[in-house]
């Protein structure tokens, strides 16, 4: 036996068995009706969802392809609309602050004249 071949064996071995133990935990959820996602899955199985995603996300694409929560379009949409917002507070803002301004300029000129009588 070559050198480093027993710890290669052990590797697969644990692969083999992380594989099924996964698989089962995907085909238990979906029996159940649960949405399966690679959170749920990893907090499930005790690994964390980097080496999910590094290792197994092929068991996820056969099994139960992971759905994207919203679509690009949405996203852009939604961007605009957050920018649009964005924009007319700014705008707001920038009315507020002049009027503070000149109201800051009346109150002292106010209180000028009330100290010269």
């Amino acid at each position: 036996m070559a050198k480093g071949d027993s710890l290669k064996k052990f590797k697969s071995e644990q692969k083999e068995k992380t594989t099924e133990l996964l698989k089962t935990i995907i085909v238990e959820l979906q029996e159940a009706g649960t949405k399966v996602s690679v959170s749920k899955v990893a907090a499930l199985s005790g690994l964390s969802r980097a080496n999910i995603y590094a290792n197994y996300k092929i068991l996820f694409d056969k099994l139960a392809p992971i759905e994207s929560k919203t679509d690009n379009k949405e996203l852009r949409q939604l961007l605009k609309e957050k920018d649009n917002s964005l924009h007319v507070l700014r705008k707001e803002n920038k009315a507020l602050k002049e009027a503070n301004m000149k109201l800051m300029d009346q109150l002292v000129m106010i209180k000028i004249l009330l100290d010269k009588c």
